[in-house]
């Protein structure tokens, strides 16, 4: 569903958009892949491949449509992403410069990738051991990651 720019940022001024955060492990398990962010929130920042959850959309849909749009990664049954936590971002900053964008965010964990491409919205991707420090902040404090 297409929604026009002008409408989005009034919607995004005043309710939490739910967005999906999925973090990527490299098949030596030592590493993670973080993109470079080209727009706002966190705009040259490096996070984690991700995306808003659309109306009507199963997670289902949403993990592919996100992972094939940030990474060109098609989903298979044999990459099923394992629950890590749950966020309560609020972004201060954004290209519209409004107030904040509030984003609850679920972070799942794909353990199993070789090969990907950048999608239109970054800049470069590395794979990296440490995780952004903004993510292990507000990630839930049940989580695995969270010391």
């Amino acid at each position: 569903m297409y929604i026009p720019e002008p409408e989005y940022q009034r919607i995004i001024g005043v309710i939490p958009i739910f967005c999906i955060d999925y973090m990527i492990k490299s098949l030596d398990r030592k590493s993670f892949l973080l993109l470079k962010r080209k727009e706002e929130p966190l705009k040259g920042e490096w996070w984690l491949p991700g995306g808003r959850l659309q109306m009507h959309e199963s997670f289902e849909c949403a993990q592919k449509r996100i992972l094939k749009r940030e990474i060109g990664m098609n989903l298979t049954f044999d990459n099923q992403p394992e629950f890590i936590g749950i966020s309560n971002y609020i972004f201060t900053t954004n290209s519209q410069k409004q107030s904040a964008i509030h984003t609850p965010t679920i972070t799942v964990l794909i353990s199993s990738i070789c090969e990907f491409n950048i999608g239109c919205c970054h800049e470069q991707a590395q794979w990296t051991k440490k995780l952004p420090a903004y993510f292990l902040e507000n990630i839930n404090p049940a989580g695995p990651f969270h010391a």
